[in-house]
């Protein structure tokens, strides 16, 4: 019966604890985290420059009309490396690569880049 209490006590310690306003500052912190990973997107495509910690990917539009029109129209995308992006491969032009970023600023921040073929 005494630990059946103390287990009962320790509950409502910790109900308590999560009902003050700090608990609820975190619970507000925690939402805007996994906002902030609803914003990560992704591109494919090769690499047509890389200067410094930024390099730019020639990926294709979405599908429109017909795949013809989706290959026609190229798009840049420039993205900025920093020291939580992990990179898988060797990033240099005429790589494909696959990224995930974020945007942060104006600015796109690579999550991860997977380079899936190196340049011949």
């Amino acid at each position: 019966m005494h630990s059946f209490c103390k287990i009962t006590v320790i509950i409502l310690f910790q109900v308590a604890l999560c009902s003050t306003p700090a608990a609820a500052a975190r619970c507000v912190w925690a939402d805007a985290d996994s906002m902030q990973t609803a914003n990560v997107q992704s591109a494919s495509g090769r690499i047509t420059a890389v200067q410094g910690n930024t390099f730019t990917l020639e990926h294709s539009s979405p599908p429109q009309r017909s795949e013809s029109e989706q290959s026609s129209n190229p798009k840049t995308l420039t993205l900025t490396i920093d020291q939580d992006t992990d990179v898988y491969g060797r990033i240099a032009v005429g790589a494909q690569a696959t990224v995930t970023y974020r945007i942060e600023g104006g600015n796109n921040i690579a999550v991860s880049v997977r380079i899936t073929q190196q340049p011949s």
